[in-house]
């Protein structure tokens, strides 16, 4: 070994020897500052120990968590009766709005039949009046036949007029 080495083994040994013995010393003062003011033989004081305690009334606890229970109760009753008037209202609400389609169909329908019933006046007006029409011109045409026919035998009678004044 050389003396380098040495001297490097010799630097590293002390190095370690201070640092166990810096340990040490800390750990060493740590228990002395920690265990100052601790006095193990000494009896504990026990005179003046006062005991806190409270009464706990368990009839009034019962009578406050009753009384929350019947305010849960009135909630819970009053959310119930308010679900069932906005559920009414909204049965109500329905029932008027069928009512009303129901009023608009009967009234659609009820114009739809008068407008059947008017048209088939106007048909019925109209057949009338072509039939008036046909009897008219049926008429027209009878007197038309029948100048005919008178003016046929007219000329007929006068013809014979004619023949026997002739004669």
């Amino acid at each position: 070994m050389s003396y380098a080495h040495r001297l490097r083994h010799l630097w590293d040994t002390t190095k370690a020897l201070g640092q166990a013995i810096i340990v040490h010393l800390l750990a060493a003062a740590l228990i002395v500052l920690g265990t100052s003011d601790w006095t193990p033989f000494k009896p504990p004081n026990l005179e003046g120990i006062m005991i806190e305690a409270v009464i706990v009334d368990t009839g009034k606890i019962r009578e406050n968590k009753a009384e929350a229970e019947r305010a849960q109760q009135r909630q819970l009753e009053q959310e119930r009766r308010q679900r069932e008037l906005e559920a009414r209202r909204e049965r109500e609400k329905l029932a008027a709005e069928e009512a009303e389609r129901q009023r608009r169909l009967d009234q659609a329908e009820k114009k739809r039949l008068e407008d059947l019933r008017l048209q088939q006046l106007r048909q019925q007006q109209e057949k009338d009046r072509q039939d008036q029409a046909k009897r008219q011109q049926e008429e027209l045409e009878k007197i038309r036949q029948q100048r005919a026919e008178a003016e046929k035998q007219r000329k007929l009678d006068e013809e014979r007029l004619k023949q026997l004044e002739k004669r």
